[in-house]
C-alpha cells in the first residue's frame, strides 16, 4: 500500500525520513554525528554514514561544513 500511495517502499521511506532529521540536526545543532546517527534510528555511525553519503554524495561532516560555510558567507555578504 505504501508504495502505491507513494512510489516507494517502506524501508526507502524510513531512510528518506531518517535522512530528512539527520540534515535537520546537522544544520541546527552541534551534536556530533554518532550522536545524531543514535537519534535518527541508527545503532551504528558507520551505517549512518554510509547511508547518508549514498543519499546527498557527500559525509555528514562535509554537508555541516558546506552548509556553515553557505551561512558564514550569507552574513558575510550582509554586513559589507
Amino acid at each position: 500500500l505504501l508504495k502505491k500511495e507513494l512510489g516507494v517502499n517502506f524501508n526507502t521511506y524510513i531512510t528518506n525520513l531518517r535522512m530528512a532529521k539527520a540534515k535537520e540536526l546537522l544544520e541546527k545543532t552541534e551534536y556530533n554525528i554518532k550522536e545524531i546517527a543514535f537519534k535518527v534510528g541508527y545503532e551504528n555511525e558507520q551505517s549512518f554514514i554510509r547511508n547518508f553519503k549514498k543519499t546527498f554524495t557527500q559525509t555528514p561532516s562535509e554537508y555541516r561544513n558546506q552548509f556553515i560555510e553557505k551561512q558564514y558567507s550569507k552574513q558575510h555578504s550582509i554586513i559589507q
